[in-house]
């Protein structure tokens, strides 16, 4: 007797099936799978071979651009595992990265004839690879990873490549940030400010999380942080970042900042008691942010967000007696340096305002005249 097998062809599954960053919340089965900018993700591939002699297992990887290779683990090589056609242990396959193009070759396989396709007929490799900051790594695009296989029995022409691919989404962090507080305080007043810092997303969707947040304000000399009084909130909730201040202003780190996630910060500083008034000042606070937890060489950094907020001491009012209508009467009836007036005689007042350089819904002057004075006349003498 004599006995002759026939093979079915071989074929590849792949699928992505962990990431290595929790915030964006692709595990097994998430579709779409979603990934940040700098985040490494880890692909199966289940290498189902024939059972026969075969001279050359070979699987080639293309990488989309937007995403590297980084390595590579053979889980098993069968359970229990084939061998080589010298009935040897399979060892790890050579790899060589070109380009985009990353291969696995495992050599001769010796697959053994049960009858049965089964797990003693698939060779499980995982492949992790990194999205990297390119220009196709962009919120909202599909990178495809694509996979062939092409094995070569023994004495016999190569089986028809097979193919596989595999798609991943990318999703990215957009942040909004205001700063506002008083427009006036009085000179040793208080300040109040507050800083809505909200991770909205880009405007067509598939936002990510924001990492490394990295919010400044440094006051100018005149105002002085009450250190003690900055507080840090994400919705209701506090949270105690990373947080470095003193008389001068402050910076804070907040380790990520979730999709839709709203960061407050609120904090109090004091205008110096020796501020001439009017004055005003301005500060410029920043936050800065990435895509990815901590100093990843593939992340993307975003452009610096600055807000600033000028606050000024109240405007002054200065009233004085410039003339009379008669010279005579002087200033020695009653109090030395007080003018006097006489019955009839008209008496020019000027009144100097000066304005903080702030914007202003409405400046009004009221001028109540005491008993004895009746208004003759007003002009403007001059605007700035």
């Amino acid at each position: 007797s004599d006995d002759h097998a026939v093979a079915t062809v071989p074929f590849i599954e792949k699928r992505p099936i962990a990431s290595s960053i929790a915030e964006t919340d692709s595990t097994d089965g998430s579709t779409p799978f979603a990934l940040t900018v700098g985040e490494e993700v880890t692909f199966q591939y289940d290498i189902y071979l024939p059972e026969i002699d075969m001279d050359s297992v070979v699987v080639t990887d293309t990488l989309p651009v937007g995403m590297q290779y980084v390595s590579f683990n053979v889980v098993n090589f069968g359970v229990p595992a084939m061998t080589d056609l010298g009935n040897n242990p399979l060892t790890n396959p050579d790899v060589p990265v070109a380009s985009q193009s990353v291969t696995f070759d495992f050599g001769d396989v010796q697959n053994l004839f049960d009858g049965t396709i089964g797990p003693d007929d698939i060779i499980v490799l995982e492949v992790t690879a990194v999205i990297v900051d390119a220009p196709a790594a962009v919120a909202g695009a599909t990178l495809t990873n694509n996979v062939d296989l092409a094995v070569a029995p023994t004495a016999e022409p190569p089986f028809t490549v097979r193919e596989s691919s595999a798609d991943v989404m990318i999703v990215e962090p957009l942040l909004t940030f205001d700063k506002t507080g008083p427009l006036v305080v009085e000179p040793g007043g208080t300040i109040d400010y507050e800083m809505t810092i909200e991770n909205v997303g880009p405007p067509a969707g598939n936002a990510g999380p924001a990492f490394d947040v990295v919010i400044e304000d440094v006051l100018p000399a005149e105002i002085t942080l009450d250190t003690g009084t900055v507080q840090f909130f994400i919705g209701a909730t506090e949270v105690f970042p990373t947080l470095t201040q003193s008389g001068g202003g402050f910076t804070a780190t907040i380790p990520v900042l979730d999709v839709n996630e709203v960061l407050t910060v609120t904090y109090q500083a004091t205008m110096g008691a020796g501020v001439d008034a009017p004055e005003s000042f301005i500060n410029t606070a920043t936050v800065n942010y990435d895509s990815a937890p901590g100093d990843n060489p593939n992340e993307r950094d975003y452009p610096e967000l600055e807000d600033d907020h000028r606050v000024a001491t109240p405007p002054l009012l200065d009233k004085t007696i410039i003339a009379t209508g008669q010279n005579q009467t002087g200033d020695g009836a009653h109090t030395p340096g007080q003018e006097d007036a006489s019955i009839g005689e008209t008496i020019t007042y000027q009144l100097e305002i000066t304005l903080p350089e702030i914007a202003m819904d409405d400046v009004t002057l009221t001028d109540t005249l005491e008993t004895g004075l009746a208004f003759v006349s007003a002009d403007i003498v001059s605007v700035s």
